[in-house]
């Protein structure tokens, strides 16, 4: 009899034992499945019984590219190529697999392309899709920027510094003198490196036109609405047109100009590069030397005076726009 009840004992505890292992195991399992989404990043997974886990990539790239091809498979691999065939990514990473990959890695939903072959400021997707595409204006000098009052627009690859209420900004020019009137940036002006920025005018009929001293210019209906898909953040483009990219060759500077089909430019001879090259030069020396009267280079309309910033990539006091805090651009 004492053996007959030991035996149930021991039965009873084991049975015990397992249920105590088998709770625990489920919980663990449990607590797992509710981490998951949290420790995968938002990544989809698909879990087959008998099978391993299988996951599809995250919606950005989390590695580094290789070649173009790399990004093709990436994007393909992604779970949306059907909608990154439909877009400009693939056609930039054969391009430049840099921007590419930057682009790839963009956790925003838009980004911006200000294209000075075609004077428009393009807003595209993430995936590359064009959604709109706005007239612009730029800096009346051809060629990368390279140092403070050269009158050009800086080119490459950028993210918005900023985003701000440019409304009640006044411009201060190069002799120091502020103009009296309000509105010169627009109402908005979204910042891509120091002192320089997309922002409206109150010259309407200037986009479209090669004539401010670096920043570039929207139409005030088109700065606003641009401005509800921008992003602190954000990549922004600035694409080098022909006659951009003929300069920079000239000069040895290397900027990518990536062909986004929609050029409107003739691309220049070596010739014609070079003289450019010595006109801008001209103008600049002219400037620097003279320093008691306010030159206007014979291509800008003089009515365009004093309606933008003299940009640079170092801040000058003579050169920022006078505004009320807060919401004043990081100088």
């Amino acid at each position: 009899m004492k053996f007959t009840s030991l035996y149930l004992f021991l039965i009873l505890l084991a049975s015990n034992a397992c249920g105590t292992e088998s709770n625990s195991s489920t919980a663990a399992e449990t607590n797992a499945q509710d981490n998951t989404p949290t420790l995968m990043d938002a990544v989809n997974a698909a879990v087959e019984k008998g099978t391993q886990t299988k996951t599809v990539r995250p919606d950005t790239l989390d590695y580094k590219l290789k070649t173009p091809q790399d990004a093709i498979d990436w994007m393909k691999k992604s779970g949306h190529w059907d909608k990154y065939k439909q877009g400009i990514i693939p056609g930039i990473a054969s391009q430049s697999l840099t921007y590419a990959e930057k682009l790839l890695r963009n956790s925003y939903p838009y980004f911006v392309i200000a294209d000075k072959g075609s004077m428009h400021v393009i807003l595209y997707d993430k995936y590359g899709i064009e959604q709109k595409a706005y007239k612009m204006a730029c800096s009346r000098n051809y060629g990368h920027k390279h140092k403070f009052r050269d009158n050009r627009t800086p080119e490459g690859f950028f993210y918005a510094q900023g985003i701000y209420d440019s409304t009640d900004w006044k411009y201060t020019n190069d002799d120091g003198y502020t103009s009296p009137a309000k509105g010169v940036y627009g109402p908005r002006f979204i910042r891509i490196a120091p002192m320089v920025g997309i922002h409206g005018t109150n010259s309407p009929n200037s986009p479209g036109l090669r004539v401010s001293h670096g920043c570039i210019r929207l139409h005030n209906t088109n700065i606003l609405d641009l401005v509800k898909y921008a992003q602190k953040g954000m990549p922004i483009i600035v694409n080098p047109g022909p006659k951009d990219d003929a300069v920079n060759k000239q000069e040895d500077c290397h900027i990518v100009m990536l062909n986004l089909g929609k050029i409107k430019e003739t691309i220049i001879s070596t010739a014609e590069a070079e003289a450019i090259v010595k006109r801008q030069n001209g103008e600049q020396e002219k400037t620097s030397t003279d320093s008691t009267e306010k030159k206007v280079p014979a291509d800008e309309d003089p009515k365009l005076e004093l309606k933008e910033p003299a940009d640079g990539h170092e801040p000058d006091s003579a050169d920022t726009p006078e505004h009320p805090a807060p919401g004043n651009p990081e100088e």
